[in-house]
């Protein structure tokens, strides 16, 4: 199968075209065959849509409108991937000699028009992945409050019209240079999840997954294991993931396959496991999977990590548990500070880290404040919240509390390594052996582009312990 329109005009100079023009009008004269190539039934093969091509001799006399007819058989039949053409039409000029006229493939888009402006839904181009990117079709996609945000302040976005969002899943379409191929990589078809490269990209509209055709590194994608997990729950995974990860580094907690693999049974290779890792707003999306992967700490041998405390609403601490923390709090208690000290006295143990998912930073600080060993030298930093939300201009300092942003590093190279070790590495890894699951459970808005408005302004009403998603292709 030609894969690609390098490919496919490859494959017509090979025969004899003696001009090609790239998206406009191909001249098909050459030799003593002229070339006709005609758009056939699709069927529907893994999931991809694969129109047939024939090429025909100058000889055939067949209507050309009507390619099932018999005279075509005499042709030689091509397969080409439906996203390399969308239409065509055949003509014959005074020479006797056809011209066929392509169109690059279109798809549909939730285009946004400018700032503070509901999305319209329009057709656009369908790009060709350029080195280390992926095509992928689109099937589901999930909101996060920064797709609020850019709608309505016009954060990262450079010009307009632009296509916006960062979860999505779907499948591969096709690939650029350099991509990983094989059982470890990538390959038509293959069903990912991944998280958009927009914002680094100055929101340029082919990087948005607010479309069915979306451009992304392959860096920022994970395959899915088998065929089990939906679209929708797919989609959910990306932004959850990558947020407490980066939060993990940024404090630097090291990486559990960073280190030397040895003997668990050898003494010199555990640490005393004397902390509780925080975990504030453990409901929100990027929360519960802070819960998981702070789970998976604690149960490393090598980690000083021995229990998870979460904060979140009364009703969500039973899922909450059942992700993995050892003790929930009702972040809504004016003693919930109070209670979390205590809890962790009670358990001997100490809290020095925090995962700031949403809610007030300065509870967080206030709990660990209560942990804080200053050295002689005032103020040293003995611990270290790794927010989520911006940091407030008007946070106040705390003596040996750091505060730090999460977010992944604006150098490219240092970012593609990043998202492959968070998206490509962990997340696969743990996805693969099922020690992480899609958390939280989605909502589905609806089914098509036009519902991303509508899903929009129900996140900004608030939900709780959910992640909205909305379907974009079967």
């Amino acid at each position: 199968m030609l894969s690609s329109l390098r490919e496919f005009e490859s494959e017509l100079r090979g025969s004899g075209v003696r001009s090609i023009s790239r998206c406009t009008n191909l001249n098909l004269a050459g030799g003593s065959l002229t070339l006709a190539v005609l758009r056939m039934h699709g069927d529907l093969i893994g999931g991809l849509a694969t129109p047939d091509f024939w090429v025909l001799s100058r000889r055939d006399q067949c209507d050309l409108r009507k390619p099932s007819q018999e005279c075509c058989n005499s042709g030689t039949k091509k397969t080409f991937p439906s996203d390399i053409l969308q239409s065509f039409t055949f003509t014959v000029h005074s020479s006797d000699l056809p011209l066929l006229q392509v169109k690059m493939a279109t798809h549909l888009a939730a285009l946004c028009p400018g700032k503070g402006q509901p999305f319209q839904i329009q057709p656009r181009s369908t790009p060709k992945p350029g080195p280390d990117e992926l095509l992928i079709a689109v099937k589901s996609v999930a909101l996060n409050p920064a797709d609020i945000i850019m709608r309505d302040q016009g954060l990262f976005i450079t010009e307009y019209p632009t296509v916006l969002g960062f979860d999505m899943s779907g499948l591969v379409l096709d690939l650029g240079e350099n991509v990983p191929v094989g059982d470890d990589g990538f390959q038509p078809g293959t069903r990912v999840a991944a998280y958009s490269a927009s914002a680094w990209k100055g929101c340029a509209p082919d990087y948005g997954p607010f479309q069915e055709r979306c451009l992304v590194p392959w860096q920022h994608a994970v395959r899915l294991p088998g065929q089990n997990m939906s679209w929708n729950h797919a989609a959910t995974l990306p932004v959850s993931v990558q947020v407490p990860l980066s939060a993990w580094d940024m404090m630097g907690i090291p990486r559990m396959d960073d280190k030397a693999s040895s003997d668990d049974s050898q003494d010199d290779d555990r640490v005393e496991k004397k902390e509780a890792l925080l975990i504030w707003g453990a409901s929100s999306s990027i929360g519960t999977m802070g819960v998981q992967t702070a789970r998976l700490m604690c149960q490393d041998p090598k980690s000083p990590f021995a229990a998870v405390y979460a904060t979140s609403g009364p009703t969500n601490h039973e899922y909450i548990r059942s992700l993995g923390a050892d003790r929930a709090f009702n972040y809504k208690d004016p003693k919930a500070v109070e209670s979390i000290v205590s809890a962790a006295k009670e358990d001997g143990l100490v809290i020095r880290h925090c995962f700031l998912a949403t809610g007030q930073l300065s509870l967080c600080q206030a709990v660990l404040k209560e942990f804080v060993d200053l050295s002689p030298a005032e103020g040293k930093t003995t611990a270290k919240i790794g927010s989520a939300p911006w940091i407030p201009a008007d946070a106040q300092d705390v003596d040996g509390v750091e505060v730090i942003f999460v977010m992944p590093s604006t150098v490219e190279e240092e970012r593609l390594e990043q998202f492959k070790y968070w998206i490509g590495t962990y997340l696969r890894k743990h996805l693969s052996n099922g020690s992480i699951r899609p958390s939280p459970e989605p909502t589905v808005v609806g089914n098509g582009l036009d519902f991303i408005n509508s899903a929009l302004e129900k996140m900004s009403q608030g939900v709780s312990c959910t992640k909205l998603v909305v379907e974009v292709g079967e």
